[in-house]
């Protein structure tokens, strides 16, 4: 339960920082993953709206979803900071792998215990 709430907000982060980025698109300064000011506000923007239009306070959370207000905090923070989208994709690249490796390691285990007390 709270592995996958975990997992849903390091997704959704990514998907803000993707959204954030193709908003502001440029590559002028020869950095085509940094997102931009201008691309981090029009994402906020439309974080902004969904709230309204849904309804949903933008400091409320839920144990799938951070909150609108610290989605977008964060896409503004980036991009003050000059951040990169590769950063967010490192990050979720080595959730991923980590995931596999659990996978390979329980599928190892139970071969493992398969041969050594196969079923009747």
């Amino acid at each position: 339960l709270f592995g996958f709430g975990w997992l849903s907000r390091r997704l959704e982060r990514q998907s803000d920082v993707i959204g954030a980025w193709a908003s502001g698109a440029n590559d002028e300064d020869g950095c085509e993953d940094r997102i931009s000011p201008e691309g981090a506000s029009a994402f906020a923007g439309a974080l902004q709206h969904v709230a309204l239009l849904n309804g949903i306070p933008p400091q409320q959370r839920s144990w799938r979803h951070g909150s609108i207000r610290s989605r977008i905090n964060y896409i503004l923070q980036l991009a003050s900071h000059e951040g990169r989208r590769s950063e967010t994709d490192r990050r979720v690249r080595r959730i991923k792998k980590g995931i596999w490796a659990a996978f390979v390691l329980a599928v190892a285990l139970g071969l493992v215990d398969w041969l050594v007390s196969p079923p009747a």
